[in-house]
């Protein structure tokens, strides 16, 4: 049974708020930290029936506590057939400190504490004599300095005033340290884990400010809807460093724990689709792609009757009527989000095709084939020289069923 630490919400908090922010308590195997101590031994995959049963029996013990029900249900995923990407990132044990949670800080300083804490995982396995923490693969001394530094140039980027954040050692910091459930015992499962959820926090900073751009938009104050879609570019190029920490991993590291990951793609994010129909309408196509079929609420509200509202379809609607000044400022801004996503997806891709080559894809696609065809996707498709209009979406469509 879990200890009684989780005994109640409200205890649950008190005790959440007093705990140390890095580190578990080993000598507790069923607590929260327990558990997450074991899995960076051995990986989620080998975790043995009966600790299974028990955890499962602990989650039902208390299930009046929503953060410790989370954290069961993403160790759980697996053996009761809900594994995907959310639950392989530990999504909804972060989802309290992310963007739009009323968390104490933003997202450039949630993104500075996932870099300090790989600092902190490479620096301490490197130096620590016995630390049984994803021992297989292990990088040479030569790329986790390599590593560190990105790592550290990435956190400078964001905030070149203060150095690297100090876990906090309040609730925050208990979430943050029971975050990485790796699948298996490789190494840099770890830096993969956190790099993703990085982007994850992005597009959510991203999402609410493309709403907070919508918001303005619907006052008709445009330089308040240009100063926010500014503001959702930026995020996307603070974050375009990422993909070049990832590239330190050797493909055979990523290739060795890839394989248990299967059921989990970035595909299946919802942040990221819902970012997209805030900025317009996908295309028939896209909406009937796996990455849509992947999120399936999110694609029945695009394939919804009355579709809901987006930049793209308030540029249609109001761009003649702005003045020339007005005009030129949201043209910038749109242009400047849509370079910003172009540049991300090359360089995603061509990160895959260093890691996997012509390998197939973790979302049911052709892997990067899949990538390349997604580089025609754009942001503002519907306001674009090339493009139809939005009318392509009214009628039998093949993307509408």
């Amino acid at each position: 049974m879990m200890s009684a630490t989780y005994s109640s919400e409200a205890k649950s908090d008190r005790e959440l708020d007093a705990s140390p922010a890095q580190g578990c308590r080993p000598g507790d195997p069923l607590s929260a930290e327990g558990v997450v101590r074991r899995i960076l031994r051995t990986g989620k995959d080998a975790l043995d029936a009966p600790l299974l049963g028990s955890l499962r029996q602990a989650r039902a013990a208390h299930s009046g506590d929503p953060w410790i029900t989370a954290l069961l249900d993403c160790v759980l995923d697996k053996d009761e057939g809900r594994y995907d990407y959310r639950s392989y990132l530990a999504l909804d044990v972060l989802n309290a400190v992310f963007p739009g949670s009323g968390a104490p800080f933003p997202a450039r300083r949630l993104r500075r504490l996932l870099m300090a804490d790989v600092v902190a995982f490479e620096s301490e396995t490197a130096r620590g004599i016995g630390d049984d923490r994803l021992p297989l693969g292990r990088p040479s001394p030569a790329t986790t300095a390599r590593r560190i530094t990105k790592a550290q140039r990435l956190s400078a980027e964001w905030d070149d005033v203060e150095p690297l954040p100090a876990p906090p050692n309040d609730r925050a910091g208990r979430i943050l340290a029971c975050s990485v459930l790796p699948v298996s015992p490789q190494h840099d499962e770890y830096l993969f884990i956190r790099v993703l959820q990085a982007y994850e926090i992005t597009f959510l900073a991203m999402g609410v400010e493309l709403q907070d751009a919508l918001d303005a938009s619907h006052t008709h104050d445009i330089l308040g809807a240009t100063a926010h879609i500014n503001a959702a570019a930026t995020e996307l190029e603070r974050t375009s460093g990422l993909f070049s920490l990832l590239a330190t991993m050797r493909p055979e590291s990523f290739q060795a724990f890839r394989a248990q990951t299967d059921g989990s793609s970035a595909i299946q994010s919802r942040a990221y689709k819902s970012l997209e129909l805030l900025c317009g309408l996908p295309t028939p196509e896209r909406l009937d792609s796996p990455a849509f079929r992947s999120v399936p609420g999110i694609r029945e509200r695009a394939l919804d009757p009355s579709p809901p509202d987006s930049l793209a379809a308030w540029y249609l609607r109001v761009y003649p009527r702005l003045s020339e000044k007005q005009q030129e400022a949201v043209d910038t801004a749109l242009d400047r989000l849509e370079k910003a996503h172009q540049k991300w997806k090359r360089t995603h891709l061509s990160l895959a095709r260093t890691m996997i080559g012509d390998a197939a894809g973790t979302g049911d696609t052709d892997g990067v084939d899949y990538l390349r065809r997604t580089l025609d996707n754009r942001l503002f498709w519907e306001i674009g020289d090339r493009c139809p209009a939005r009318a392509a979406h009214t009628g039998d469509t093949p993307g509408r069923s």
